[in-house]
């Protein structure tokens, strides 16, 4: 089932107990990029109900030298956002 099939109600989704008094509702991220996933957690610390769905896998490219070589670039606002969702460590810490 994809997200259509979410989208128009015909998955019937097991939501946990927790947020079975919840006044929003469950949320649904469409989207599991940079974005949607920090957007996901970053909620779901906050107590909501999140499901985060992607429509495919990641795809991974090989450049020259064997290795997947794409970038991130990130603001300092970004990065700072990663740190806090506790995401990001620093790699003299790791």
């Amino acid at each position: 089932m994809g997200i259509e099939a979410f989208r128009q109600g015909l998955v019937d989704y097991p939501w946990p107990e927790k947020y079975a008094n919840s006044e929003t509702g469950p949320l649904v991220i469409v989207g599991g990029g940079l974005v949607g996933c920090a957007a996901a957690l970053g909620l779901e610390r906050q107590g909501f109900c999140v499901t985060l769905l992607e429509p495919r896998p990641p795809e991974r490219r090989q450049g020259r030298l064997g290795v997947d070589i794409r970038n991130v670039a990130l603001n300092p606002q970004s990065h700072a956002l990663l740190v806090e969702l506790g995401v990001w460590v620093p790699a003299h810490a790791a």
